[in-house]
């Protein structure tokens, strides 16, 4: 294997998504070039896995993704999500509890049911 299929093969390995392989290696050699460029995919996806996009559940396809990843460079204030809940509105607690977190999700009000709206 070339150091360049390998560099894929490390991205590829973190994405969470594995729909589109062959489109993805070529998004990737078409944009990945240098060192730096290797470093600022992996900040991208980091900042794609944190995003609040990500923890509600919408993943894009890695062909898409390998293809727009410069998008991702910098995380957007609306992106960040709360390290605590994950943006859901409550997280368990060590104990077992559940727990209305404090973020913005949090602060949304319950339910009929008492569940986040």
């Amino acid at each position: 294997m070339n150091k360049d299929t390998i560099s894929f093969e490390e991205i590829w390995g973190k994405y969470p998504k594995k729909i589109g392989k062959k489109q993805a290696r070529r998004h990737f050699k078409s944009s990945v070039k240098t060192e730096e460029d290797f470093k600022n995919i992996g900040i991208a996806l980091s900042n794609y896995l944190k995003s609040k996009t990500y923890n509600k559940g919408f993943v894009q396809n890695a062909s898409t993704w390998f293809n727009n990843w410069e998008d991702w460079m910098e995380l957007p204030k609306s992106e960040e999500s709360c390290s605590k809940c994950k943006n859901r509105g409550k997280y368990v607690s060590v104990t077992g509890y559940d727990i209305i977190c404090d973020c913005s999700e949090g602060k949304k009000p319950l339910g009929a049911a008492g569940r986040l709206l």
